[in-house]
């Protein structure tokens, strides 16, 4: 007989209140909810423009601090964004997103990451290179889901016992995708297991800021 879990409620604030932000990409504009403010005005170099040339690898080459234009991969930083979760009224944990957009070129059988084999078999590219060295890690455990009408390939990032960190990709064009970098912190000692369903409850507020997500074609 099954074991019954009790649901863990999350409070958080809420997102559509949020301030937006909103980037012109070459084919879509890009919008997503969250107050980036204090990262920004601390490290503004970090930080793309609000118009993003992705077609222009002089423009692009400016915000490479430790990347090559023709590397096989490579970040453009837009944001990050840190929300407090409270459960009965006291804070218990916090979300930290960084959202970002990565190219992924120069792949072997990779030339458009609008096909989710081609995203996926890129991603699991990127995911080797990057943990190659590190046995610790849990995932990738890549699976697609969809939420709200987008389409997005997730990845489990956590490493050893520390903080649960899980990554989504969207496809924006042939080269380019959105990046949702998502890690729960502070909700458990770090080293301790982290409850299932607590992580569930996790999980549906990230849902929750991704059907937030919009990336619409440009007139």
């Amino acid at each position: 007989m099954g074991t019954t879990r009790n649901k863990v409620e999350l409070t958080i604030p809420c997102i559509p209140t949020l301030p937006i932000n909103s980037f012109e990409l070459p084919d879509a504009n890009l919008c997503f909810r969250g107050d980036s403010s204090h990262a920004i005005e601390s490290d503004p170099d970090d930080f793309v423009s609000y118009n993003i040339d992705l077609n222009n690898d002089d423009y692009i080459s400016q915000y490479l601090f430790f990347n090559k234009i023709d590397d096989k991969y490579f970040y453009l930083n837009l944001a990050q964004i840190e929300f407090n979760a409270e459960q009965l009224g006291k804070s218990c944990g916090n979300f930290h997103i960084a959202v970002k957009i990565v190219r992924a070129q120069h792949i072997d059988g990779v030339d458009d990451l609008r096909d989710k084999n081609q995203l996926l078999k890129a991603q699991s590219y990127i995911f080797a290179e990057e943990y190659k060295n590190d046995s610790n890690v849990q995932g990738p455990d890549f699976k697609f889901v969809d939420i709200n009408g987008m389409g997005y390939l997730s990845e489990n990032a956590t490493v050893g016992k520390a903080y649960p960190r899980h990554i989504f990709f969207c496809a924006i064009d042939h080269r380019h995708a959105l990046m949702i970098d998502v890690t729960f912190e502070g909700f458990i000692p770090m080293g301790s297991p982290f409850p299932p369903d607590l992580h569930e409850a996790c999980m549906d507020v990230v849902k929750d800021f991704l059907s937030h997500i919009e990336l619409s074609p440009r007139d």
